[in-house]
């Protein structure tokens, strides 16, 4: 645990015009690099089942049901984990990728000023190589 003084050093560091323009140019790659996989998990898997469309019974029944508050980007993914598109690993480190998500872009003043809030470059990497393997393995069905 760090001190008073070791925390608000890090604040300082952290308003620094450097840190803060990387902070929010990571913050913004990161955003970017999820939608893009997000195209992956969640628009593939809905065009997959004709869901555009005003009948989406099948994706309802396949994919929504298969997460329990019917949130498309879970249920896509567990759905992508029976038809073994991605382990079960990876289905969890895409639910991780997307809280991530969800705490940069919700709570972007703690991740600038908090000296507890932290960017993942271990996320921005892992959701990169998602994103490969989800366009490959669409390309081949």
């Amino acid at each position: 645990m760090k001190s008073d003084d070791e925390a608000l050093a890090e604040i300082l560091r952290k308003l620094t015009p450097e840190v803060m323009r990387e902070t929010v140019n990571r913050a913004g790659l990161y955003l970017v690099t999820f939608e893009i996989l997000k195209l992956q998990v969640v628009t593939e898997t809905m065009s997959f089942f004709g869901a555009e469309s005003d009948d989406r019974t099948n994706y309802k029944r396949e994919v929504l049901s298969l997460a329990p508050q019917k949130s498309p980007f879970e249920g896509s993914v567990r759905w992508l984990e029976k038809v073994g598109a991605v382990s079960s690993e990876e289905g969890e480190a895409l639910i991780v990728i997307r809280n991530h998500r969800n705490e940069i872009a919700h709570e972007l003043p703690n991740l600038l000023l908090s000296p507890d809030h932290k960017f993942s470059y271990e996320n921005l990497h892992r959701c990169r190589e998602l994103t490969n393997k989800l366009a490959r393995w669409w390309g081949s069905v």
